[in-house]
């Protein structure tokens, strides 16, 4: 039977090597972030005049369809209510992220379909970069994009800064809708900042997409 003490020098090893691991991924992302700058490979976030991060229309026949970031605030909002609303239409917005990285009360407050559907990996948990995105729930994330823009419904989806999570399921909606291959489909992932070297998205790009 383990002593007390046993038990707490378990314990203590075991957060020691959590804060490590922690510590291990924020550096390693700092470096390869660093190293695709001086190559002149990185991506540069883009910001519309309010602040709203990474918004792209995603061009398509039919519905207009959009990708944004997080808005930071009420004016961020405003402006992204302005960017996409269209009289008579309704708008679906479908979120990637947990409500610990963004508030969407003011999506629900215009009167938009909010989804919730979050994926890692999670800015506020840095270990589910190792976490690979359960494919049921990246299906329905595409699936409910997919069926509000047959309804004719304003699609707007993303995470909070609308690359890596947002660049999956914005790759396969152009798989699912527009006949992208995988390799065209990849490369406009990358192209609008996806980092390849999370290895969770890696995984499960090789592994879960056909």
């Amino acid at each position: 039977m383990l002593s007390r003490s046993h038990v707490d020098r378990y314990v203590v090893t075991e957060v020691s090597w959590v804060r490590v691991a922690v510590c291990y991924i924020r550096v390693m992302k700092r470096f390869w972030l660093a190293l695709l700058s001086l190559l002149g490979c990185g991506y540069v976030d883009t910001y519309t005049p309010a602040g709203i991060p990474n918004f792209h229309v995603f061009v398509a026949p039919g519905a207009p369809m959009y990708r944004t970031g997080y808005p930071p605030d009420q004016a961020a909002w405003n402006e992204l209510r302005k960017l996409i609303e269209l009289p008579g239409r309704h708008v679906t917005k479908v979120v990637l992220h947990d409500d610990a990285e963004g508030d969407e009360s003011p999506a629900s407050a215009f009167g938009w379909t909010v989804v919730k559907i979050p994926l890692p990996p999670e800015e506020d948990k840095p270990l589910t970069v190792l976490e690979r995105p359960a494919k049921a729930d990246v299906d329905r994330a595409v699936q409910t994009i997919l069926d509000a823009h047959a309804r004719g419904e304003i699609v707007v989806w993303g995470c909070q800064h609308d690359r890596d999570r947002g660049g999956l399921i914005s790759a396969l909606v152009g798989m699912r809708l527009l006949g992208w291959s995988k390799d065209r489909a990849w490369k406009y992932a990358i192209d609008t900042g996806l980092r390849w070297e999370l290895p969770d998205l890696d995984v499960y790009w090789l592994t879960d997409v056909p």
